[in-house]
C-alpha cells in the first residue's frame, strides 16, 4: 500500500516537470516566434518610403541643419547680420511646419524623389534609394541625396532717409554700396529744384542678403539715434526741424509777403507802383520771383477787383533747409469785391525764405 501511494507521488512529480518543461519551450518558440514576427514588421515598416521620410524630417536636428545650411550662411552679408544670428533665424524658421510630398515625374521604381516643404513652401528635395541587401524580401530605403536650399528665408529691407543723416546695423555704418536711390526730392520742394537753390534729398538705403529680421539703426546729422515711426515713414517727419524762434520769424515774413502780394495783385487801391514797392521789400533782390513781379506790374492797371480783404493767414508748416534757406507752406483766405459781389477763395501757397543781410526774405512761391 505504501508502496503504491509512493509511485503515485512519483508520477505526479514528473507530470508537473513535463509540463514546466513544455511551457518553457512554448514560451521559448513564442518568443522566438514574436521576435520573428516583430522583426519581420519592422522591416515591412523600413521598406515603406513614408517611414524613411518621417525619419528624415525627425533628424533635422541643429547640428543636421547647420551642416546643410552652412554654404548658405557663408554667403550672407556679415555687415548686417553674425553668422550666429543667421543659424538662429535659420534654425527658428525651420522649427515651423516640416513636411514632405512625393514628386512622382522624377521618380522611379527604384528611386524617390520628395519635395521638403516648410509651412507649404519649397524647402529642399530628398532622394530614396533602396538598400542593396533585402531582409524578408524587404528592401528599406534610405536618403541618398539631401539638398535643402534656405534662399526662400532671405529677407529685404529698405530705409529712406535725408542725405545727410547715415544707416547702421549691428555698429556698422552702412556705405554708399547699399544706396538704392540718391537725390530723391522732397514732395513739396519739387517745384523748386530747378530754380538753383540749395536744396536737401533724401536717399534710400536698401539691405539684402540676410535671414529673418534685422534691426536698422538711423542717426541724424548730430549723430543723435531717431526712431522712425513704424510702417511707410511720412515726408513731414524729416522736416518738421525749425525751431521756435525760426517758425516764428517765417511767420513774421510769410505774412508780410501774402498781405502785399495780394494787395499788389489786386491793385483795389489803384496805386500799382505803390504797391509794388510794398511787396518787393519782402522778396530776395534780383530773384527769379523778383523779375516775374517787376514785369506784371504794368498788367495790374488792368486789375478789375473792387477791393480785397484778407480774412486770414496761416502757416501750415514750415523746414529749415540748409545754407540759409527755409521752405514754408501757407493758407490764405480772401474776400474779393468785384462785379457780382463778394466771392471768398483760399489759395495754398508754398514759398522758399532765404536769410539775407537785411533778414529774411521771399525768393520763390508756388501755389497748389
Amino acid at each position: 500500500m505504501a508502496k503504491t501511494k509512493k509511485n503515485r507521488r512519483s508520477s505526479s512529480h514528473s507530470f508537473a516537470l513535463g509540463m514546466l518543461l513544455y511551457a518553457l519551450i512554448f514560451a521559448a518558440v513564442g518568443a522566438v516566434g514574436l521576435r520573428f514576427f516583430w522583426s519581420y514588421i519592422d522591416e515591412y515598416e523600413k521598406s515603406r518610403p513614408n517611414t524613411a521620410m518621417d525619419q528624415y524630417i525627425q533628424s533635422l536636428d541643429e547640428e543636421h541643419i547647420k551642416s546643410l545650411a552652412s554654404g548658405f550662411v557663408a554667403t550672407l552679408d556679415r555687415n548686417v547680420q553674425t553668422e550666429e544670428e543667421s543659424y538662429a533665424c535659420i534654425l527658428s524658421a525651420v522649427n515651423g511646419e516640416l513636411g514632405y510630398a512625393k514628386k512622382s515625374a522624377e521618380s522611379t521604381e527604384d528611386s524617390l524623389v520628395y519635395i521638403i516643404t516648410l509651412d507649404g513652401s519649397k524647402l529642399g528635395r530628398v532622394v530614396l534609394t533602396h538598400q542593396d541587401d533585402p531582409v524578408f524580401g524587404f528592401s528599406p530605403w534610405t536618403v541618398a541625396e539631401e539638398e535643402l536650399d534656405f534662399s526662400c528665408l532671405l529677407s529685404t529691407k529698405d530705409v529712406t532717409v535725408p542725405d545727410t543723416w547715415s544707416v547702421s546695423c549691428n555698429g556698422n555704418v552702412l556705405d554708399s554700396s547699399y544706396l538704392s536711390g540718391e537725390k530723391i526730392p522732397y514732395a513739396m520742394l519739387e517745384e523748386f529744384y530747378d530754380e538753383g537753390f540749395s536744396l536737401p534729398c533724401m536717399v534710400t538705403y536698401h539691405v539684402e542678403n540676410f535671414v529673418g529680421d534685422i534691426s536698422l539703426t538711423v542717426s541724424n546729422e548730430a549723430g543723435e539715434t531717431v526712431e522712425l515711426p513704424e510702417g511707410e515713414t511720412d515726408q513731414h517727419f524729416f522736416t518738421d526741424n525749425c525751431t521756435e524762434q525760426e517758425k516764428s520769424e517765417i511767420k513774421a515774413i510769410v505774412d508780410n509777403f501774402i498781405t502785399n502780394y495780394v494787395l499788389f495783385m489786386s491793385s483795389a487801391n489803384g496805386f500799382v507802383w505803390s504797391n509794388y514797392s510794398a511787396v518787393i521789400q519782402y522778396v530776395v533782390p534780383d530773384s527769379e520771383l523778383a523779375i516775374r513781379l517787376a514785369e506784371t506790374v504794368e498788367g495790374q492797371i488792368y486789375a478789375s477787383s473792387m477791393g480785397d480783404d484778407i480774412v486770414s493767414i496761416t502757416l501750415n508748416d514750415s523746414m529749415n533747409l540748409g545754407a540759409g534757406n527755409y521752405y514754408a507752406d501757407a493758407t490764405y483766405v480772401v474776400d474779393t469785391t468785384g462785379q457780382k459781389g463778394v466771392v471768398q477763395t483760399t489759395t495754398n501757397l508754398k514759398l522758399i525764405v532765404s536769410r539775407t543781410d537785411s533778414g529774411l526774405k521771399v525768393a520763390a512761391i508756388a501755389s497748389y
